[in-house]
């Protein structure tokens, strides 16, 4: 009895380990040059971006759920592009995230045309070059970026610090918190949300164009741009240069409070 007991205890374990093979988590490294596109997009799931000093592009996706054995994941590569997602079986109502972690060169440029997930929170942290930012539901963190920045959520904060480019930052409903530490765009900029308060930073010598409103808010400055409050609403306004007007910047909120402050170069 005790050699059976021995067997099944052994082929259980390895029926375990055969289960959890099949579940395993997605890990590949990627050989890529300087400018390349990257895309990362997951349906259900975080997705954590960072810089490092290594020189290749390390990609883990952590299946989670119940029905992660489920779940593949789908890559293709080359030396100047990557693109990477989960893939679920067709009509599945399936109880299982990808969760996806990436570390790219922080001093290679890349163009990150989509970092995207339908459901759950993005962070990116101390990378170069272009990025585009897109949530469904959840929050978006990035920190430390030379380059321009494109961050939207439909239901989320977006905070973007640290950035010298431009940058654009968008919530339906959710905060934005922004804090520039350059400002290097030829175009507009745009801070806005539908249902929360836009909180932005820039250096004191930036030149732009600039157009704050708000629905229902307040309006902050102390770049001694006038505030026209309305006289029969909630409203407020305010419209003005400050420097060389090189830029465009536009802060709207229709139901929260708008505050543009000015800050200094911030040391490395």
């Amino acid at each position: 009895m005790r050699h059976l007991s021995h067997f099944l205890t052994v082929s259980i374990f390895i029926l375990f380990l055969s289960f959890t093979a099949s579940a395993q988590d997605f890990r590949k490294t990627y050989q890529l040059a300087s400018g390349s596109q990257i895309r990362i997009g997951s349906i259900s799931g975080d997705i954590k971006l960072v810089g490092y000093d290594g020189a290749a592009v390390e990609v883990v996706g952590y299946k989670e759920g119940r029905d992660a054995a489920l779940v593949e994941i789908e890559e293709s590569s080359s030396s100047n592009s990557l693109d990477i997602k989960p893939r679920y079986p067709r009509n599945c109502n399936c109880s299982a995230s990808v969760r996806f972690e990436v570390k790219v060169p922080k001093n290679q440029k890349f163009n990150f045309e989509s970092i995207g997930t339908a459901s759950g929170d993005i962070e990116i942290k101390n990378v170069s070059g272009n990025l585009k930012v897109k949530a469904a539901s959840g929050d978006l963190n990035i920190k430390d970026v030379n380059g321009s920045v494109e961050a939207s959520t439909a239901s989320g904060d977006v905070t973007v610090t640290g950035i010298a480019g431009s940058v654009s930052a968008k919530t339906a409903s959710g905060d934005v918190n922004a804090e520039l530490d350059r400002v290097e765009a030829t175009e507009k900029m745009e801070f806005s949300s539908v249902s929360g308060d836009v909180n932005v930073t820039i250096p004191s010598s930036t030149g732009a164009d600039v157009d704050i409103s708000t629905l229902s808010g307040e309006i902050k400055t102390d770049f001694g741009i006038k505030v026209d409050e309305s006289e029969h609403g909630s409203s407020s306004t305010a419209r003005g240069r400050i420097g060389n007007g090189a830029i465009r910047l536009v802060l709207k909120s229709v139901s929260g409070d708008v505050n543009l402050k000015s800050g200094s170069l911030r040391a490395n």
